[in-house]
């Protein structure tokens, strides 16, 4: 059976251009486009997801000037899946995280160098 891995990358994500980055660095994989989606704009391209997550940071900073401007959460497996396995799981987890109130970006790719090992 597989072992679920989650991990959360050290960092605050405060940094003004967090979000540009972020969803940048997730939206590629070596520098070719991985399979993306999202919940909480429409349609899901990258472009939206920047523009509607600086939106909501925008908003949110008037009440917390400094925050975090996005969580980074990485799912993993100790094996390898199939593809659709991991879409239908992907899907899964950001449909549950929208259902808790948030804006979800997500990307589908195998490990890059940032995470070469899988456990």
């Amino acid at each position: 059976m597989a072992k679920l891995i989650v991990k959360v990358p050290v960092g605050n994500y405060e940094n003004s251009d967090a979000i540009n980055r972020l969803i940048g660095y997730i939206s590629t994989e070596n520098h070719h486009p991985v399979l993306i989606g999202g919940y909480g704009f429409f349609p899901v391209t990258v472009a939206n997801a920047i523009d509607e997550f600086n939106r909501i940071d925008s908003a949110m900073s008037k009440f917390e000037p400094s925050q975090r401007k996005v969580w980074h959460l990485i799912y993993a497996f100790d094996i390898t899946i199939s593809y659709s396995l991991a879409l239908f799981i992907a899907s899964r987890v950001a449909l549950y995280c929208h259902r808790k109130g948030f804006l979800v970006f997500y990307g589908l790719h195998s490990p890059d160098s940032n995470n070469k090992q899988r456990g």
